[in-house]
């Protein structure tokens, strides 16, 4: 089909982009902090020593490199497919391979949560502080995204009407209920950021603000994003081109990654953050 074809760049960029440029920029910001900022000097920075960092980081790099094998691996087996078959491309493939993807992700996140819990648990000189003015979830957000996102989220409702009426489907009440619980934990997840303990025992409070600040940015894009998908998608079959769902998949989902990852490798720049309390 003529519209498979569009398919076709938009996943190459998925696999080069989350299974090569996004783990390149987070080695190299990890690169750039061990390098200037050694165990040596900041031994509070490396709670399980430089080695295991080293070990995780290179396990990471694996991973994702085994990620842009296979992502290969699959298109040359949807183009084999698409040139022996008449059809559309499955929006299911770029969702099952995304998930895979992100697996690396995952995991250089859970080593970090393991590093910061050792932090807490051998932090004893650090002196606990309450902040006596509290931020809510809201101070960390502009009004104008969140204007926008809840006109997205407004526009999918609108659109589920326009697109059902009152005949909801299963499959209509789980979209709904999927993004509306994806707002909801969202927000939680911001609030518990806000108001609870640092994860980070040694982080300067500037740091901790402009960290959350990031996070806020990075959740409210992506669920405005979720909410304008959903509304294409469900253009898609009004308009009768369904056929190109695979293509809105996977441009979604790789759209998603950057908007949430690209504020925490750009907007946190090293410079301004205060390493001072890692050292000895």
């Amino acid at each position: 089909m003529l519209t498979n074809l569009i398919f076709y760049p938009v996943f190459l960029l998925q696999i080069i982009l989350i299974s090569w440029y996004v783990p390149a920029k987070i080695a190299k910001r990890y690169s750039i902090v061990l390098n200037k900022y050694p165990e040596t000097e900041y031994p509070k920075l490396y709670p399980l020593g430089r080695e295991y960092i080293d070990s995780k980081l290179r396990t990471f790099i694996s991973i994702s490199n085994m990620n842009l094998i296979i992502g290969g691996i699959v298109f040359g087996l949807v183009a084999y497919w698409d040139y022996h078959h008449e059809g559309k491309i499955s929006e299911a493939i770029p969702a099952a391979y995304f998930f895979l993807q992100v697996l690396a992700i995952v995991y250089l996140e859970l080593v970090v949560f393991r590093q910061l819990k050792v932090m807490r648990m051998s932090n004893k000189s650090s002196v606990k502080t309450a902040d006596l003015s509290p931020r809510r979830v809201i101070d960390y957000i502009p009004q104008s995204l969140l204007v926008l996102c809840a006109v997205l989220y407004l526009g999918f409702l609108a659109a589920v009407f326009f697109r059902y009426g009152i005949n909801f489907t299963d499959k209509v009440i789980i979209n709904i209920l999927a993004i509306t619980l994806m707002n909801v934990f969202f927000f939680l997840v911001l609030d518990h950021f806000s108001k609870g303990k640092k994860l980070d025992p040694h982080q300067s409070k500037n740091d901790k603000n402009r960290q959350i600040s990031v996070l806020a940015r990075g959740l409210v894009l992506v669920s405005c994003l979720s909410s304008g998908f959903l509304i294409l998608t469900l253009s898609t079959h009004v308009f009768g081109v369904s056929q190109i769902l695979a293509t809105i998949n996977s441009a979604f989902f790789q759209i998603s990654l950057l908007l949430f990852m690209k504020p925490s490798l750009d907007a946190l720049d090293l410079s301004q953050t205060d390493f001072s309390v890692y050292k000895k």
